[in-house]
């Protein structure tokens, strides 16, 4: 039996599979403020200079089919994560984290004298979806662009990060007689997910917008910029990453092959619509994203 008659004899879909879990990479976005498109096709014309601007082609339209999840903001230890299980109000969609009882969570330490990272993802919920979806149709959309590096965006993570500045360690517990520092609580953002027509964007707020403080686990009274500067708390940052799979030419090419194999076009959409898949939408005039690390 030739490989010819042996793709022939295969499930489509099972074929696809094979291609979905190739290496991931991750890109670093660094946005002060703005909006990030999952299930996004990006374009990378010079990835060795982070400040050249990566280009969004095109984008497959969300579907019952590729739901998306929204992660609880989670302690990373080590290699592990812990969720933060403590929140504030629900309408208010903010997570509060009491920076003096991390161990409540199983945490090892709570010396503020470290760095100590948070973490939460918005992800698509069923792993494979999108990335057959695209599959499917890639050879339609590249045919003209296989030159180029490309990565599909099937996740957002968002990370904040807290420390003490060496200098500060020392000034901790002397300011405010009424305000001890274990009555400061750190209050963090519930990522904005909107759909429109099938385009999920996910809202990357600025880091004024990322977080407050507030000396009440309720966090209905933020502290004014003025408390702030005598309480001396933590610094804090954000870091906005992208996920995506990414496939190499010889990938595309062999997709190309077998759906030549199948008896359909390589180069039109058959494949996806015969499977039922949701089809791409290109940008007339792709979409600029600033790129500030990898």
């Amino acid at each position: 039996m030739s490989d010819a008659d042996l793709v022939k004899m295969m499930n489509i879909e099972d074929l696809l599979e094979i291609f979905c879990y190739p290496h991931w990479t991750g890109k670093t976005i660094s946005l002060h403020c703005g909006h990030f498109h999952l299930g996004a096709l990006y374009s990378l014309h010079d990835k060795s200079n982070p400040y050249v601007p990566m280009e969004e082609l095109l984008h497959i339209p969300e579907t019952a089919d590729l739901d998306l999840f929204i992660d609880k903001w989670g302690y990373m230890d080590g290699e592990s994560c812990v969720t933060i299980e403590r929140f504030g109000a629900e309408d208010t969609w903010w997570t509060c984290i009491d920076l003096h009882h991390l161990h409540d969570c199983g945490l090892q330490t709570s010396d503020l004298s470290e760095v100590h990272h948070f973490t939460q993802s918005v992800k698509f919920l069923t792993e494979g979806n999108i990335e057959r979806c695209w599959l499917a149709q890639a050879n339609h959309f590249l045919s003209e662009h296989l030159s180029q590096e490309h990565f599909l965006a099937t996740v957002v993570r968002f990370c904040v990060t807290i420390w003490y500045p060496t200098d500060d360690i020392g000034l901790r517990g002397t300011f405010m007689a009424g305000a001890p520092i274990d009555d400061l609580y750190l209050f963090l953002f519930h990522p904005c997910v909107d759909v429109q027509d099938g385009l999920v964007s996910v809202e990357i707020p600025s880091v004024q917008d990322a977080y407050y403080w507030s000396l009440r686990p309720d966090g209905r009274e933020p502290l004014s910029a003025e408390l702030l500067d005598e309480i001396m708390p933590p610094q804090v940052r954000l870091d906005v990453y992208t996920v995506g799979k990414q496939w190499s030419q010889q990938d595309y090419q062999l997709i190309w092959d077998i759906t030549r194999a199948k008896g359909l076009d390589p180069e039109s959409s058959d494949l996806a619509i015969q499977l039922g898949y949701p089809l791409a939408v290109m940008h007339d005039i792709p979409l600029s994203v600033s790129l500030y690390g990898v």
